[in-house]
């Protein structure tokens, strides 16, 4: 379990009946600050100026981290905020609790306060990449098995590594995304470099890496892609490190076919095949 804390910034809309709208947060680990914001609903008069300023105020505590791992003194000694503009603009005192999972843990918070975080964004712009559809198929798993299903998933070893997708059945499974569909064989080998590299140095050796590969469109460089993800799980395995390879396949219209993964998910978390 990991303590978190977080502060919401708000603005006052009316003195009379204390309104408050939640325009932003600021959620601490201990090691990773995790912020989001979304200005709908501020008055168009306003919202430049107050736009500005919470951001600038957030990327104080984005700067203030401490340089050591682990050293936590918690939010308020991070940043000392106060209200500004009048009265309009405030800082929730910090809220504390512990968690097994803090990205999950925001997560929630921003779906429930109507927030939207940068990588939220990201992986939702249309035609998104193969690891936001990756997190898509997380987020519709999470309803079959919220307790063992997690997108957006910290992990860490030498290095930290957000996992798009990872699932726990007596042991942590966690996906790597090796996205050969950009093309050139130069990109098919870095590609396959990077994905070695990430299992190697980010997840824990008690941990399954989950190589999920994309293929290219082309049926010469796909066939290539293919053996790459077979050496990666080879060599991988030669080290002494779980890991499994899931190669995609594209559909008649040439389109990513995620329906494999969510199989292998799906039939780890409940015991069943999917349908």
């Amino acid at each position: 379990m990991k303590t978190v804390e977080f502060r919401l910034v708000q603005i006052v809309l009316s003195q009379v009946g204390d309104d408050r709208l939640t325009v932003g947060i600021v959620h601490w680990d201990g090691e990773k600050i995790r912020t989001a914001t979304s200005f709908r609903g501020v008055p168009k008069g306003d919202r430049r100026l107050l736009e500005r300023t919470v951001k600038n105020q957030i990327a104080r505590f984005k700067r203030a981290v401490p340089k050591t791992p682990g050293l936590n003194f918690g939010l308020a000694s991070l940043v000392h905020v106060r209200e500004g503009l009048g009265a309009s603009l405030l800082w929730t005192a910090p809220n504390r609790g512990r968690t097994r999972n803090p990205q999950a843990h925001f997560d929630e918070l921003v779906k429930m306060l109507k927030l939207e975080s940068a990588a939220r964004t990201r992986e939702t712009e249309p035609g998104g990449s193969a690891r936001a559809c990756v997190v898509e198929l997380g987020r519709a798993l999470v309803s079959e098995a919220e307790d063992k299903v997690f997108v957006n998933h910290e992990t860490s070893r030498r290095q930290t590594y957000n996992s798009p997708l990872s699932w726990k059945t007596g042991r942590w499974h966690h996906v790597i995304v090796a996205d050969f569909s950009h093309g050139s064989g130069d990109r098919i080998d870095l590609t396959a470099r990077a994905s070695y590299g990430i299992a190697r140095l980010a997840i824990p050796p008690e941990d399954v890496s989950v190589v999920v590969a994309v293929p290219p469109r082309d049926a010469e460089l796909s066939a290539r892609a293919c053996k790459e993800a077979a050496n990666i799980q080879e060599a991988l395995q030669e080290d002494g490190v779980s890991a499994e390879v899931i190669s995609l396949r594209r559909d008649a219209a040439r389109k990513v076919d995620y329906a494999d993964l969510r199989k292998r998910v799906y039939d780890d978390v409940t015991g069943k095949a999917a349908e």
